[in-house]
């Protein structure tokens, strides 16, 4: 199965392998954006990328990571 897009790892139907989360190659240059607590959009992100994780698709997991640096919050500079 082939997945193109952020989309499909948002989807609750999408079946991932159980088990723990393998490491991001990548890591270790910059460290993962945490979700905003409270936030239901960076907690779905969070979750995305926590699927495209478990499916190593390391190009998704930094196409979340993006999405979660960019989104904004009240309060916030940037």
């Amino acid at each position: 199965m082939k997945f193109l897009s952020c989309a499909d790892y948002l989807s609750p139907d999408l079946p991932v392998p159980g088990g723990s989360l393998p490491l991001d190659p990548l890591s270790a240059c910059r460290p993962e954006p945490q979700p905003a607590e409270g936030c239901r959009r960076c907690a779905a992100l969070a979750d995305g990328r926590d699927r495209a994780k478990r499916m190593r698709d390391w190009s998704i997991v930094t196409d979340f990571n993006i999405l979660l640096r960019a989104h904004p919050h009240p309060g916030e500079p940037g």
